[in-house]
């Protein structure tokens, strides 16, 4: 009679502990798929910005390397399997122009560009609206030159530097203020 006691106590003991870890479990699956959702949906919100505004947007490392960029969407164009640099990714008419591409002609030293992002990585700040021209290449042969506002905001993302550009063409604005 005791044995068949002591099991029934037994037995309930590993229901109830049972019931308890599958009612946690079921919540712990509940918590995940609202912190999912909300992932989810700030990503698609994310995307929706980056998709919707009227400049490039790219996050650099130091060794001015795109990360990720809306490039892509806003000109149509596919990314290839190789990452890219600043000048490469925008065709800087210099990058272009030589073997190793952004940083590597001789004219890189001078771009103002690469020294305002350069400085705000030694600094650890941002800089904003940064006025100046590029030459693009448009084709092989031909180039174009576009008024620019450059603005980068510093942050460290896992320990590392990184520096998110905002390239804005101001191209038709500075033609209607000269007119």
């Amino acid at each position: 009679m005791k044995v068949d006691v002591l099991l029934i106590v037994l037995c309930l003991f590993f229901l109830i502990a049972f019931l308890y870890e599958r009612r946690r479990r079921i919540h712990t699956r509940l918590v995940l798929q609202k912190e999912t959702d909300e992932l989810k949906r700030t990503s698609d919100i994310a995307a929706a910005i980056l998709k919707s505004v009227h400049a490039f947007v790219l996050l650099i490392d130091r060794d001015f390397t795109v990360l990720k960029t809306n490039y892509y969407r806003r000109t149509g164009t596919k990314k290839g399997s190789k990452e890219k640099k600043v000048g490469d990714l925008l065709q800087c008419r210099n990058a272009q122009s030589v073997a190793g591409g952004c940083g590597m002609h001789e004219l890189c030293v001078s771009c103002p560009v690469r020294k305002a992002i350069t400085q705000a990585f030694t600094d650890e700040k941002n800089f904003t609206d940064l006025e100046t021209t590029m030459n693009l290449c448009i084709s092989d042969n031909e180039s174009i030159e576009c008024n620019v506002l450059v603005s980068g905001n510093y942050l460290s993302l896992d320990g590392e530097d990184c520096m998110v550009l905002t390239v804005h063409d101001v191209t038709d604005l500075k033609r209607a203020e000269r007119v």
